[in-house]
């Protein structure tokens, strides 16, 4: 991969055929998609990427990695709580975001808690909460539908992000893990003189003075 960013900085022009998410990304600006040998798309790196891990989802409800007891207690859907008009599943980066999480449960769960994790369509972990840090007190999940809300700040550069939600029962047993529909959207609150490669994981702001 060097050599390969070596000789493309020279101004020659270089192909680079993978599945790995991570190496395509730091390696290459352009991306053309190929389905059943015709492109789909052929645009930005970012663009080409979206499309690529959008099609590779297991189904509409998002990815379930554990479900116990024929789904006793699922997570079913979430979205964004604001009082300005925007897509349910979208933000400002740095704002602090109300994340409602909706659950069904077909008997109570004494004492649960709520994993809730946010990472970058690489898979790169960004994120990481639980319900019980901070010495939070757990929660019950009553039988039927609930909604919990989730308060977060997020300094992160526009872009799509996937959620990763999970439940867990007074003895830390996993009940649900669920790797949530839709993706999460960020969009900008600045702008910067810096091409989208330096931009970075995080979206804090910096200021610059004198010192005399």
């Amino acid at each position: 991969l060097g050599k390969m960013q070596d000789v493309s900085k020279n101004g020659r022009t270089v192909v680079f055929v993978s599945h790995q998410i991570a190496s395509v990304q730091r390696l290459c600006t352009r991306g053309i998609l190929l389905q059943k040998g015709r492109i789909e798309i052929s645009s930005d790196i970012n663009a080409v990427l979206d499309r690529y891990l959008a099609g590779s989802k297991v189904n509409a409800d998002g990815n379930r990695q554990i479900e116990v007891n024929g789904g006793e207690c699922r997570i079913m859907s979430w979205s964004i709580v604001r009082d300005y008009d925007s897509p349910d599943h979208s933000c400002i980066s740095r704002e602090s975001v109300t994340f409602r999480v909706r659950i069904e449960s077909k008997r109570t769960i004494p004492c649960a808690h709520l994993g809730f994790v946010i990472r970058n369509l690489v898979g790169d972990l960004l994120l990481s909460a639980n319900s019980r840090d901070d010495f939070q007190k757990p929660f019950d999940i009553p039988e039927g539908l609930t909604e919990i809300q989730v308060t977060a700040r997020l300094p992160l550069r526009m872009g799509r992000y996937r959620l990763e939600l999970a439940i867990a029962d007074e003895n830390f047993q996993l009940i649900d893990h669920w790797i949530a529909e839709p993706l999460l959207s960020i969009l900008p609150c600045n702008n910067s003189v810096l091409p989208v490669e330096w931009h970075g994981l995080v979206n804090e702001p910096v200021s610059f003075e004198i010192c005399k």
